[in-house]
């Protein structure tokens, strides 16, 4: 019954936040903060619990907006915002999170016999899905180091080896045949194609990753291919006197030229019910003799309907249980006193024009939405994209109550 209600409110949440789009003067961030702002109050002032302070913020603001319409409802977000801001907030009170469905149980990994050697997983989450999967991973390969090292620690019986690792010794390590590798996993590093960076894309030394995988397959020639990558790739241009070659072109003519079949499109982290949006590339390949797989349909959407029955999952109920957040990465001093004026679900156009200047820099004069700057999350959406530095002011990542960034535990929620 708890669940039941708690989808029917975030919905109208969602609902709300949407019908302030993109508005410039009062759009989605801020109507996020506003109802996180009152949501808050009523926490701090009456100790009320997540769901029930978001219903009764909801409920002022849905009924503000049908009587008094987008002004009035912008008007009072700046006086709920303002007072928002004297709230002696602290921890997390206990049992905020009680009235919020709790993360289902992980079903039992199952034993499918076969084999998979992962690839530039990052810190390994595909390689944990994997393995929940049924896959028995032989080998993984990290081009970070503390990552490997975590590895070993977690999975000491297990082959884990840095860099670009040459695919003789892959396969050395995983004990396996050419041909016997049942999936090969690999993740394109995001650096060289992604919208947010230079998109030297070939050029970038780390773009080295294509060749890197176009050796693997012809050594190891795994019976299939799983590639993901960032969507950026899609429009990067391979080199820059080569402005008509796309970067996914020359990635799919590599898969083509080692005799696989490919199907690929994008995938939302947030529709097969992860609570994070996280857009990728997701490519399933299998060597021509073989059956073609295919990617799975999304079980979760923003907009449920009978295709997805289940709505997005929140960062709420992601955390919802969780007793210890884990560390977290220090805020400097400068961004932590601007994050004093930021409620959840807002970003650094809610900090003063006078700490706004200082905080930003030269970033506060460059076009574009800049919704990652100074960003505090909204317990009612998903967390968007983590990232390696939840502290930095373009790539902020702060807790919904707390003036901290997410935890080590959080994160793995």
């Amino acid at each position: 019954r708890a669940a039941l209600g708690y989808e029917g409110l975030k919905r109208r949440l969602w609902a709300f936040v949407d019908r302030f789009g993109q508005n410039r003067g009062f759009g989605a961030a801020e109507a996020r903060a506003y109802i996180s702002a009152l949501a808050d109050a009523a926490v701090v002032e009456r100790g009320l619990d997540l769901a029930s302070a978001l219903e009764e913020a909801l409920g002022r603001a849905e009924g503000l907006l049908r009587s008094a319409g987008p002004s009035a409802v912008a008007e009072d977000a700046r006086r709920a915002i303002d007072r928002w801001r004297s709230l002696p907030r602290g921890k997390v009170p206990a049992g905020l999170l009680s009235s919020v469905p709790q993360p289902r149980g992980r079903p039992p990994r199952m034993k499918t016999g076969l084999t998979a050697v992962a690839v530039m997983t990052g810190a390994y989450a595909l390689g944990l899905g994997l393995e929940e999967a049924g896959f028995s991973v032989a080998a993984a390969v990290f081009l970070d180091p503390a990552a490997a090292r975590n590895y070993r620690l977690n999975r000491p019986f297990n082959s884990a080896l840095e860099g670009m690792a040459p695919p003789g010794e892959v396969l050395a390590v995983s004990g396996l045949a050419p041909g016997q590798v049942d999936l090969l996993a690999f993740e394109l590093p995001a650096e060289p194609f992604s919208t947010a960076g230079r998109r030297m894309a070939m050029a970038d030394p780390r773009a080295d990753a294509v060749a890197y995988l176009s050796s693997l397959l012809e050594r190891l020639r795994p019976r299939a291919l799983l590639l993901l990558a960032v969507p950026g790739i899609l429009t990067a241009r391979a080199l820059p006197n080569l402005p008509e070659v796309s970067a996914w072109k020359a990635v799919l003519r590599v898969v083509s030229r080692a005799g696989y079949r490919a199907a690929w499109r994008e995938v939302e982290a947030a529709d097969y019910c992860a609570a994070q949006l996280k857009r990728r590339v997701a490519l399933l390949a299998s060597r021509s003799s073989l059956p073609l797989p295919r990617l799975p349909q999304p079980a979760c959407s923003r907009q449920p309907s009978l295709a997805t029955s289940a709505p997005w999952l929140t960062l709420a109920e992601a955390l919802a249980g969780l007793r210890d957040p884990g560390p977290s990465s220090p805020l400097p001093s400068a961004y932590a006193e601007a994050m004093k004026y930021v409620p959840g679900g807002g970003n650094w156009r809610l900090i003063p024009a006078w700490l706004r200047d200082k905080v930003m820099g030269g970033a506060a004069a460059v076009d574009g939405g800049k919704t990652g700057f100074f960003r505090r999350l909204a317990w009612f959406e998903p967390s968007p994209t983590l990232v390696a530095h939840p502290a930095g002011k373009a790539t902020m990542l702060i807790h919904p109550y707390e003036d901290r960034p997410l935890g080590v535990r959080e994160y793995a929620r």
